[in-house]
């Protein structure tokens, strides 16, 4: 289902795929890197997801609340709770229990490394297909 909406990934650890994008040959977390501003984040959700991209475990779980998240930005909890809802809009991470979110595996890890085939290999592809990230276009 992945592939047929024009997306590929790897659980192989020895074949290491590559999107082409015109004449310019980046990995999918490399243009995600080059196309962020396109997302339009608020800074406080550039914060979180800053804080996340640096927190996270080997399985790209976040252990943290937004009212710790709130005390370390100086900010409201309700601030911090729309930048989280920001991100989970555009999937680059979602909540997965009280205090635990989970960061997109295709933008917390290089692509094609051992960790991220482990880990998407680990969710499935309903996971990756449900959470696609789709990078908006902007004239």
């Amino acid at each position: 289902a992945l592939g047929r909406k024009g997306g590929t990934f790897s659980t192989k650890g020895d074949s290491k795929p590559y999107a082409f994008y015109g004449r310019i040959h980046l990995s999918a977390s490399q243009r995600l890197q080059d196309e962020m501003w396109k997302f339009n984040f608020s800074s406080m959700a550039r914060n979180v997801l800053d804080h996340m991209t640096v927190h996270h475990d080997d399985e790209s779980l976040v252990k943290m609340t937004q009212r710790g998240l709130a005390d370390k930005f100086g900010c409201s909890q309700s601030k911090v709770s729309r930048s989280i809802g920001e991100l989970s809009r555009q999937n680059f991470a979602w909540k997965e229990s009280r205090g635990l979110y989970r960061l997109h595996p295709l933008y917390a890890y290089r692509w094609g490394s051992d960790r991220q085939r482990a880990l998407v290999n680990k969710l499935g592809p309903k996971v990756l297909t449900a959470r696609e990230i789709v990078i908006p276009n902007v004239r």
